[in-house]
């Protein structure tokens, strides 16, 4: 099992890690738990951009898979935070 103990943040990409279509893969849950418990941040990245954080929140809570919007990161996500960071008003 993998020694969780030495993560402070753990990226997860989401379509084939997190869930397979419409099913959630085996011990994703579990897996969140255990980040909650032990304090270690996550977040979730795809590289489709299709849907917004808030349409993937929804599509995720549809499997049983709770995840905040904010710990979501989609391509327009990224890009915006570079933007802001780069170039800002």
């Amino acid at each position: 099992m993998l020694d969780l103990g030495r993560f402070q943040t753990i990226l997860m990409d989401m379509d084939g890690v997190i869930y397979r279509g419409p099913q959630p893969l085996p011990g994703v849950n579990d897996l969140l738990a255990l980040c909650a418990q032990r304090g270690i941040r996550y977040a979730c990245v795809t590289n489709n951009s299709t849907l917004t954080p808030a349409q993937y929140e929804t599509k995720l809570a549809g499997m049983g898979i709770h995840i905040p919007a904010a710990q979501i990161i989609t391509p327009s996500v990224a890009t915006r935070r570079m933007l802001e960071r780069d170039f800002p008003r």
